[in-house]
């Protein structure tokens, strides 16, 4: 398995400047690496894998304490209530955009974001955005597009520091490869998982067909194909087809001879195209 290195933030500061509501970036996938993550009902301990609710919605939440162990009570649509330590609400990601400038940045109507072009560049000279705040407003690939998330602010970031470091050097450089095919690793509900291209036919319109492999408890794979080609994929599970799948999509290698077979799970398709 290849090992991937990331850099890990934290704020230092000394005794005087510790304030109980200090604020700061983004928490990023490291957040809990200081904490102790064991809630305080005893009866949560031994679950090791998620339980879904389908079909429902919270209706209310009411703050509870037995025996001195606080938690939350929360009652679905359904009826059924839940114990739980605490919720979290994802809700998404709007720019954050409560300051001015003199010349006004030039900002995206439909989404209220900063707009960049590739080099991460504002349309105000050397200023630059990067992450949630911006937009991206530059010509884009087939396989890349924008979506709010931690790893597409790192490569922003580093995009931009790039652009910056050039421009203050009078050098010519270019976008890095990383925004030619969109891509997202991460883990859900205790699965790997890989998003890849245009994973959900983002931007496809009808034109597309969908293959799944599933298999319960295991496995979820899903392929985007148009016009024979390989657009976008979903792994969650079973990730090994993840660089192949790359390859597919980015080399547009017409899979119409294969049929359904390039997900036969007794057909090894990383040795026809790795």
């Amino acid at each position: 398995e290849s090992v991937v290195k990331r850099l890990r933030y934290d704020e230092l500061k000394v005794k005087d400047e510790l304030t109980n509501n200090s604020a700061g970036a983004a928490l990023g996938p490291d957040w809990h690496q200081h904490f102790r993550l064991q809630g305080s009902l005893k009866e949560l301990e031994n679950y090791t894998k998620p339980i879904m609710h389908y079909n429902c919605q919270v209706s209310c939440m009411v703050p509870c304490e037995d025996n001195g162990a606080r938690y939350m009570l929360v009652t679905l649509s359904t009826g059924q209530q839940i114990k739980c330590d605490f919720l979290v609400s994802a809700t998404g990601v709007n720019p954050r955009l409560d300051f001015v400038s003199e010349p006004p940045l030039d900002i995206k109507d439909d989404d209220g974001g900063i707009k960049v072009d590739e080099m991460m560049q504002t349309s105000i000279p050397f200023i630059y955005a990067a992450g949630d705040v911006c937009t991206a407003s530059w010509p884009s690939t087939d396989h890349w597009f924008q979506m709010r998330l931690w790893t597409q602010a790192r490569q922003m970031g580093s995009m931009a520091g790039r652009s910056m470091a050039a421009a203050f050097n009078n050098e010519k450089i270019y976008q890095d490869f990383c925004f030619e095919l969109f891509g997202h690793v991460t883990q859900l509900f205790g699965y790997p998982l890989v998003l890849l291209g245009r994973y959900n036919g983002q931007g496809l319109g009808t034109n597309y067909e969908l293959l799944l492999r599933t298999t319960p408890g295991r496995e979820y794979i899903k392929f985007v194909l148009q016009n024979g080609r390989l657009r976008g994929a979903i792994l969650i599970g079973n990730t090994e087809l993840a660089e192949t799948c790359e390859n597919l999509i980015l080399n547009g290698i017409d899979l119409t001879p294969f049929g359904d077979d390039i997900l036969n799970p007794d057909i090894d398709i990383e040795d026809y195209f790795d």
